[in-house]
């Protein structure tokens, strides 16, 4: 087993591993976490756990995050933070760890991982099919259309190439809610802009890298995540990732988006589900 990932392209180290980049330090880890990972100036949650994620897996000796749920509980800023893992139980298949995001004696985001490998799975299996997304050329890249209501491309989009089916109403410059009467959906296509290959722990970062598909319904100036959970399946060959998040309800502005991430052959390696507000505009 390898606890390498594909982290160079090119030869030169790729913008996800230098922003997630982690040294060992009194008691943790230290990260220098990267503004430009962010979403209004907030940086977005699936960095954030994938941060994490990547700390546990090396304080464990376990290559894998099989499951993890996350709580933020405040935003962190740009720059030094630590990161401690604990371990709660460490069994023969699977280690507990519960990690820490700290910044300025502060917390701002506490998790709790399952850890294993998942070369050494055994049991019977249920296949989950691959969703119906539209192949990839009919896809609408997000750089190249207005954002929800008008919004412009958040920071964090430039590392990722994002493609869209194109059934969303605001790709096509139509106001939020004008759409059918149907359950808020997105689904599309991604990948690492600078050709980084997927691996487990970024899956993290790529469950929470779609626009909420409660966009094409509600206008928001903001949708923050409160709970973030994502549970994997099966490393990520390489290529392009398939996504596809829905939200079937919504109370007071308090949502639930759950996901699915496919593999380049079709195979589901991800399941996500968050626990979100959305802010209409002020």
């Amino acid at each position: 087993m390898s606890f390498q990932s594909e982290s160079t392209v090119l030869g030169e180290t790729s913008d996800y591993d230098r922003a997630t980049a982690i040294a060992p330090s009194d008691g943790g880890w230290s990260i220098d976490l990267d503004g430009s990972w962010s979403i209004g100036g907030f940086m977005n949650g699936g960095y954030l756990l994938a941060a994490l994620c990547g700390a546990a897996t090396r304080a464990t000796s376990r290559p894998d995050t099989l499951a993890v749920t996350a709580t933020f509980l405040s935003p962190p800023a740009g720059g030094p933070a630590q990161i401690t893992v604990d371990v709660a139980k460490k069994g023969r298949q699977s280690t507990v760890a519960e990690m820490a995001l700290h910044q300025g004696g502060r917390e701002h985001v506490r998790a709790t991982a399952v850890l294993g490998d998942l070369d050494t799975l055994e049991g019977p299996s249920i296949d989950f099919p691959s969703p119906s997304i539209p192949p990839l050329d009919q896809c609408v890249s997000i750089r190249d259309r207005p954002g929800p209501s008008g919004i412009g491309l958040p920071e964090i989009f430039q590392h990722f190439d994002v493609r869209l089916a194109p059934n969303l109403g605001w790709l096509n410059g139509e106001s939020a809610g004008s759409t059918s009467d149907t359950e808020p959906r997105i689904e599309g296509w991604t990948r690492f802009a600078d050709g980084r290959q997927p691996d487990v722990t970024s899956l993290m970062l790529f469950a929470d890298a779609f626009p909420p598909a409660v966009l094409d319904k509600f206008p928001a100036s903001w949708v923050p995540t409160l709970q973030y959970s994502v549970y994997v399946r099966a490393r990520p060959r390489p290529g392009w990732l398939q996504g596809t998040f829905r939200t079937r309800s919504m109370v007071g502005g308090l949502l639930e988006e759950d996901g699915e991430l496919f593999d380049s052959s079709g195979r589901l390696v991800a399941l996500a589900r968050q626990l979100a507000l959305l802010r209409p505009p002020s």
